[in-house]
């Protein structure tokens, strides 16, 4: 994000750097390689605009609300828009994006946080062998806005052998109602939950539609519950950090906990009233 606001912010002053370099006493070198050469604007602004649409992605990820679901398919939309970029070294750009794809989605932090949810959702641990990918596409799949719209038949396959292995004896039984909620029959047949889909988020339309389909909305809570960062955690920690400083450090827990949920609302608050 630095990195991206650097170049952008270069670009945009780029007149008024050419214009202060004829006051200043700027060395030749400077204005003849740099300043002068149109290829070093071109260079700064080809870096912008791959920084751009990444940056537009992290800002994203980087919610305080659950966008799990979202993740699949920005990642390879991302991807795509920067292969399609017009610039030299192309098949570096490519070859980089797939080998931070591949540790993106082998990771396995994100495996411990879902164990978690999986045993207080009462289901069995997920195996070490799941990965980063596997759980953006369960949440692409069940956010009712999407329903895996860009899962490819054998994605669906190996999502369905995933489930089988891990869900136990439910799986029967999240299968059918997973297929009844894809073809929107069954208990999801009222065009009036899909309506709703448009105007609250997921976690909200599980719990108030879902409970006809007790195995499958389940699985869906603790899938779309999944936070895609630790962002959130870490800028409570920061707040927390600035609070209970040096120089109140006799504040005790309590205090504390109470000064952080003040901060963090009355700045929500005070964002809203600008939203008016």
């Amino acid at each position: 994000v630095t990195i991206h606001a650097m170049f952008k912010c270069l670009m945009d002053s780029k007149e008024a750097l050419l214009s202060v370099a004829g006051f200043v006493d700027t060395k030749a070198v400077v204005r003849s390689t740099l300043l002068d050469e149109e290829s070093f604007w071109t260079k700064v602004s080809i870096i912008e605009s791959i920084f751009q649409p990444i940056v537009q992605c992290l800002v994203e990820f980087e919610k305080d609300d659950p966008v799990l679901s979202t993740v699949y398919p920005k990642l390879y939309k991302l991807q795509d828009a920067l292969i399609c970029k017009e610039f030299q070294d192309k098949a570096k750009i490519k070859d980089l994006l797939e080998k931070r794809m591949a540790f993106i989605v082998n990771d396995t932090l994100l495996l411990g946080k879902f164990n978690l949810y999986m045993a207080y959702a009462t289901y069995q641990y997920f195996t070490c062998h799941s990965t980063f990918l596997t759980f953006c596409r369960s949440a692409h799949l069940l956010d009712p806005c999407q329903r895996g719209a860009v899962l490819s038949d054998e994605q669906l396959t190996n999502l369905r052998s995933f489930l089988r292995g891990r869900v136990g004896g439910d799986f029967q039984k999240v299968w059918t109602e997973l297929l009844q909620y894809r073809a929107k029959t069954g208990n999801f047949t009222s065009s009036s939950i899909w309506e709703d889909a448009q105007f609250v988020d997921s976690i909200t339309w599980w719990k108030c539609h879902g409970t006809a389909a007790t195995s499958l909305s389940k699985l869906a809570l603790t899938v779309m519950s999944i936070p895609t960062s630790s962002a959130a955690s870490e800028r409570c920690w920061s707040v927390m950090g600035n609070i209970h400083s040096d120089n109140r450090n006799r504040l005790t827990d309590e205090h504390v906990e109470k000064l952080v949920f003040i901060y963090f609302n009355e700045r929500m608050l005070r964002n809203s009233c600008n939203d008016i």
